[in-house]
C-alpha cells in the first residue's frame, strides 16, 4: 500500500507541480472560501461553471490518498484513523501549494488546502466503509 501511496503522490506532482509551465509572478490567495464567494459572484451561466469544476477537482484530487489508507487501515488491521488522515492530507496538500508557489507554477490557495484535505477524509470514510461490507460479503459467498 505504501508504494500505492508514494506512486500516487508522484503522479499529483508531476500534475500540480511538475508538468506545469512556470509563471513571472508568485501568486497568492489566502483567503478562504474565496472561490464559492465568487460562485455567488458570477452564478452558474457565467464563470461560475469553471470555478465549481475547480472546487470538484480539489476535493477529488486526494481522494484516492484517503482510500489507500482507508484500505491499508481494514486490510493490515493497523490503527490509521481520521485523526491522522486530516493532517496527512492537509500535509500533502500544504506541500503541494507550496511548491506551486516556489515554482510559480500555480497559485498557492487555502481553498485548495481545505477542498484537498477535506477530500482526503472523504476517501477515507468512504473506504472504510465500503470495505468491510465487501469483504464480509465476499466471506459469505465463499464455496464449501
Amino acid at each position: 500500500m505504501r508504494i500505492l501511496l508514494l506512486f500516487y503522490i508522484l503522479v499529483v506532482s508531476y500534475y500540480t507541480v511538475i508538468g506545469r509551465e512556470p509563471s513571472d509572478n508568485y501568486k497568492l490567495e489566502l483567503l478562504p472560501f474565496k472561490t464559492i464567494i465568487d460562485f455567488f459572484n458570477v452564478g452558474y451561466e457565467g464563470h461560475g461553471q469553471y470555478i465549481l469544476h475547480e472546487v470538484f477537482l480539489n476535493f477529488v484530487l486526494l481522494m484516492p490518498v484517503g482510500a489507500i489508507l482507508g484500505c491499508s487501515s481494514t486490510l493490515s488491521k493497523n490503527d490509521v484513523c481520521i485523526r491522522k488522515v486530516f493532517p496527512f492530507g492537509f500535509l500533502i496538500s500544504l506541500l503541494i501549494e507550496t511548491f506551486q508557489l516556489i515554482t510559480k507554477t500555480g497559485t498557492f490557495e487555502v481553498d485548495d488546502l481545505i477542498y484537498n484535505t477535506l477530500g482526503c477524509a472523504m476517501g477515507y470514510l468512504i473506504c472504510i466503509g465500503i470495505l468491510p461490507v465487501c469483504l464480509r460479503h465476499k466471506n459469505k459467498t465463499k464455496p464449501l
